[in-house]
């Protein structure tokens, strides 16, 4: 029997590839909030390391901040780089809307 019957319908087997994937997502983004983006870290870097801002933010979002969409269904997670006036990160964290 191929391996794709055994996650029964096709709604079925949707459903479960997406949760597989939202928890290796969720692992790859608390692992690069505990170990690659660090307070006082220069806008440049974070940047080189993550790419551009998304143009659609979130309302969590202020001026100057980074915001990189990281999912979007029914409501969309987000996460957010905020710096302080020297341009270095201040905080990072994933927000639902």
């Amino acid at each position: 029997m191929p391996s794709w019957l055994s996650w029964g319908t096709p709604s079925e087997a949707s459903s479960t590839a997406r949760e597989q994937w939202t928890r290796v997502r969720d692992d790859m983004v608390a692992d690069l909030l505990q170990h690659d983006l660090t307070e006082g870290m220069p806008r440049s870097a974070v940047v080189q390391l993550l790419g551009g801002s998304d143009e659609a933010g979130t309302a969590a979002a202020g001026p100057g901040d980074e915001v990189y969409k990281l999912s979007c269904g029914i409501d969309c997670s987000w996460l957010v780089v905020q710096f302080d006036v020297e341009d270095r990160l201040s905080d990072a964290t994933v927000w639902n809307d």
